[in-house]
C-alpha cells in the first residue's frame, strides 16, 4: 500500500489500519513505520533497480520523454521516461528519474541534468534515438544540444492550435460564464445541494461539474459537456441561488454546437495518449481532423462557433505544415499495418515515405552485413569457381540472351514490396501492430528491425505527465476525512484542496497545531464532511462494519 498507494509510512500507526489488520489475524505483529522506511522500502527500491537496469540494458534503442510540473507549494520537477519494445514486442515503459529543479530552468542545466540520468543508468547516448517533449524553447535547446533528435509533443501542439481557435469574442465570453457558474456550485455547499436534489427528480446522472484547468484544453471540453448534461438541473436551481450568471438560450446552443466541434479532437488526443500510441497515429491523425474541420458548414450552425472552425483549421494548418514529409513520422505512418499507403493524402507523398523506409532499413541493416572489405566480391566469387576445362555445355546457356532479365531487387525492396501487397489491418479494431511485426519477423528482417525503433516512439510526453497526476496525490490534503473523498471521487481534488497537510510536512508540533485547526474550518474539509458523513450514504464504510462505535465518533472540525 505505501508502494502501490502512495500511502505514508504513517499508516502502519493508525488506528483503522491496525482494527482491520486484528479482524484479519490477531497473531500477526505489525511492523514499526521506521522498520518500512529503513529495511522494507530500500530493499524494494534496490531490487526493482536492479531489475529495471537488467530490462534497460537488453534494449537496443530508446525514446525519451520528459516534462516538467510544478507543485502547489512551488516546488519544481522534471521527469524523464525511457520507452523501447524488447524482444518478445512488448512496449516497456521506465520512470529513469523524478527529480526538483532548483536551478534556473536554463538549456544548460537541463542538459546537464538529463546527461547525469543517463550516466547513472549507463545509458550511452547513441542509444537514444529521439527525445520527445513539449514545444518550451528551453527544454528544446537542451535536447537539440544534446545532440538528440527531437519531436514536439502532438499534445501540446493541438493544445496551442485549439486554444488559438477559441480566440473568438463570444465564445470566450460564454467559456467565461459557464466557469463562472462551476465555481459557484465548487464554493456555494448549499447551491450543490439544491444541485444534487434536482438531479435526482429529474433523473440525471448525480455528477459534479467539471472544472476548466488551463494547461488542458480537454478540460475546457470536458466542463462543457458536462454543464450540458446537467443543463436541465441548472437552469432549474440557479434561481434560487446566488449566482448571477446565467446562460441564454443561444448560448446553450452554442456550447452544443462546440461539444461536436471539439469531440473528434479529444477523442484522437486519447488516442495519442494510450500507453500503446506510436508517432505512426500522428499524421492520419492529423489528416482525419482537417477532413473533420472541412466538413460543409451546416445552415444553423452559430458564426462564432464557424469562427472557431476556422480558426483551429488555420492553426493546424500552419503548425502541421508539411507534416508528410516528417522524416520519423512517415516512416511510422508507412510501417504501420494499419495504415500502410493509405495514411498519406496523396500517392507522392507515400513514394517519398518509402524510400526514406528503404533508406534508414539498409542503414540499420549495413552493421549486420559487416564490412565491405571483408567480403568477397562477385568478380573473385566467379574467378576462385571458374572450371578448368575452357568449354562447356553451360557456356552456351550462358551466351545466350536472357529475355527475361529484371531488375534485381534488393533485400530490403523485396521486403518492403511484399508487405505492401498485404492487405492493411483493420483500424480502429486492429490488434497492436507490434503483433504483426512480430508474427512477420522472419518474413521480413530488415523492416522488423526498424519497426520496432519507430513504432516504439510515443506521439506525446503524456507518460511523463502521469508520474506528476501521481504527485498530485501526495501533494493533496493527507486529513482522513478528505482524502476519502478525494480517493472516492465524490469530490474533485482540484477544486480546493487545502494546504494545511502538504507532503513537506510542519516546521514544529505548535504550527501543525495550528494548521490542523485551521484546516477543520476550511470549505475544502466541511465539503468533505458533507459528502461522507451529512448526505444520505447508500452502504456503510468498512469502519461502520469492523467497530460499530466508529459510527459515532465525529470528524475533526465536524459540528451538529
Amino acid at each position: 500500500m505505501i508502494a502501490t498507494d502512495f500511502q505514508p509510512f504513517s499508516i502502519v500507526e493508525d488506528e483503522g489500519f491496525q482494527l482491520l489488520l486484528r479482524v484479519l489475524d490477531r497473531r500477526y505483529q505489525l511492523p514499526s513505520r521506521k522498520h518500512f522506511s529503513e529495511h522494507v522500502i530500500p530493499k524494494m527500491y534496490t531490487e526493482l533497480k536492479e531489475k529495471v537496469s537488467t530490462v534497460i540494458k537488453s534494449a537496443k534503442t530508446l525514446a525519451l520523454t520528459t516534462d516538467c510540473w510544478t507543485s502547489r507549494s512551488t516546488d519544481s520537477y522534471i521527469s524523464i521516461t525511457s520507452h523501447f519494445i524488447d524482444d518478445k514486442f512488448k512496449r516497456q515503459l521506465v520512470v529513469l528519474d523524478t527529480f526538483p529543479m532548483c536551478e534556473r530552468h536554463t538549456a544548460q542545466n537541463l542538459l546537464s541534468k538529463i546527461l547525469s540520468i543517463l550516466e547513472a543508468w549507463m545509458i550511452d547516448k547513441k542509444r537514444v534515438t529521439y527525445f520527445v517533449q513539449d514545444n518550451t524553447a528551453n527544454i528544446t535547446a537542451a535536447v537539440r544540444d544534446g545532440v538528440f533528435v527531437h519531436i514536439g509533443c502532438i499534445d501540446h501542439t493541438l493544445q496551442l492550435a485549439i486554444n488559438d481557435g477559441l480566440d473568438d469574442e463570444v465564445v470566450a465570453g460564454i467559456l467565461k460564464s459557464v466557469k463562472s457558474i462551476v465555481s459557484h456550485f465548487h464554493r456555494s455547499t448549499s447551491s450543490r445541494q439544491f444541485l444534487s436534489n434536482a438531479q435526482t427528480q429529474l433523473q440525471l446522472p448525480v455528477h459534479q461539474l467539471c472544472q476548466e484547468v488551463s494547461t488542458r484544453w480537454n478540460s475546457t471540453f470536458y466542463m462543457l459537456e458536462r454543464i450540458s448534461e446537467q443543463r436541465r438541473a441548472i437552469t432549474s436551481v440557479l434561481p434560487d441561488t446566488t449566482c448571477s450568471t446565467e446562460l441564454t438560450i443561444i448560448q446553450w446552443n452554442i456550447i452544443q454546437q462546440l461539444i461536436l466541434l471539439l469531440r473528434p479532437f479529444e477523442e484522437f488526443s486519447r488516442e495519442f495518449e494510450r500507453a500503446d500510441a506510436s508517432i505512426s497515429l500522428v499524421i492520419p491523425g492529423i489528416r482525419m481532423l482537417c477532413k473533420h474541420l472541412s466538413k460543409p458548414v451546416t445552415d444553423d450552425e452559430n458564426r462564432s462557433v464557424r469562427n472557431v472552425r476556422e480558426g483551429i483549421a488555420s492553426s493546424l494548418q500552419t503548425r502541421f505544415s508539411g507534416i508528410e514529409l516528417w522524416e520519423l513520422h512517415s516512416v511510422a505512418t508507412l510501417l504501420d499495418p494499419r495504415f500502410k499507403v493509405k495514411g498519406f493524402l496523396s500517392v507522392s507523398f507515400a513514394e517519398l515515405a518509402k524510400s526514406k523506409v528503404l533508406e534508414k532499413a539498409k542503414e540499420m541493416a549495413d552493421p549486420v552485413r559487416g564490412n565491405p572489405e571483408d567480403n568477397e566480391s562477385v568478380e573473385e566469387y566467379h574467378t576462385r569457381n571458374k572450371k578448368s576445362k575452357e568449354s562447356s555445355l553451360w557456356e552456351e546457356f550462358d551466351v545466350d540472351k536472357d529475355d527475361s532479365d529484371q531488375p534485381i531487387l534488393s533485400g530490403e525492396e523485396k521486403e518492403l514490396e511484399q508487405y505492401l501487397s498485404i492487405p492493411r489491418l483493420p483500424w480502429p479494431h486492429a490488434d497492436d501492430p507490434l503483433n504483426f511485426w512480430r508474427i512477420h519477423e522472419t518474413r521480413f528482417p530488415h523492416l522488423t528491425q526498424l519497426a520496432k525503433t519507430i513504432l516504439g516512439i510515443p506521439p506525446t510526453s503524456a507518460e511523463s505527465e502521469r508520474v506528476f497526476s501521481c504527485a498530485e496525490k501526495l501533494d493533496a490534503v493527507f486529513c482522513h476525512t478528505c482524502q476519502k473523498t478525494i480517493r472516492e471521487k465524490k469530490i474533485r481534488s482540484s477544486a480546493r484542496s487545502d494546504q494545511a497537510f502538504l507532503s513537506t510536512g510542519f516546521s514544529n508540533w505548535k504550527d501543525g497545531l495550528a494548521k490542523i485547526r485551521n484546516h477543520a474550518r476550511s470549505e475544502h474539509h466541511k465539503e468533505a464532511n458533507e459528502a461522507l458523513f451529512i448526505l444520505p450514504k447508500q452502504t456503510k464504510d468498512i469502519g461502520e462494519q469492523l467497530d460499530p462505535g466508529h459510527a459515532s465518533r465525529k470528524p475533526l472540525g465536524y459540528s451538529s
